[in-house]
């Protein structure tokens, strides 16, 4: 597992850091790994590999279940994507997915810069149906 935590660790963008790892258990072939600026999912078979990057811009939602014998599911769906792992420990997950809100619900921006637009005294509108003009 450390082997592959590398590869995901020497893959980043440059600044990007790596703040989560989850993985199925007992045999470690789904895994989850959470960046500042994307959530990676990897699933192993045998010799091959499928691996989803989802930014975090585009994640509409991020569910969990619980089994009793089998750890938990993580579920991320996004604008265009999902990716799911399955059989994550409890507490394992429930720390990713603690991870993932806080993520989520970061600001993008400091809204103590933002001003608001300067509103025109009049705005015109015209009725696309019989052309009257409409002053407000």
């Amino acid at each position: 597992m450390q082997e592959q935590i590398d590869l995901i660790e020497r893959s980043l963008l440059k600044g990007e850091k790596l703040l989560a790892v989850g993985a199925s258990f007992p045999d470690p072939t789904e895994q989850v790994y959470v960046t500042d600026k994307r959530i990676i999912v990897q699933k192993i078979k045998g010799f091959n590999s499928t691996k989803k990057e989802i930014p975090l811009s585009a994640i509409g939602s991020v569910n969990k279940k619980f089994t009793l014998f089998h750890g938990g599911t993580l579920q991320i769906v996004a604008s265009n994507d999902s990716a799911t792992v399955e059989k994550i420990p409890l507490d394992v997950l429930q720390e990713v997915k603690r991870i993932i809100d806080e993520l989520l619900n970061q600001p993008v921006q400091d809204d103590s810069v933002l001003q608001q637009a300067p509103l025109p005294e009049q705005i015109t509108v015209n009725c696309p149906g019989c052309g009257a003009t409409n002053i407000k």
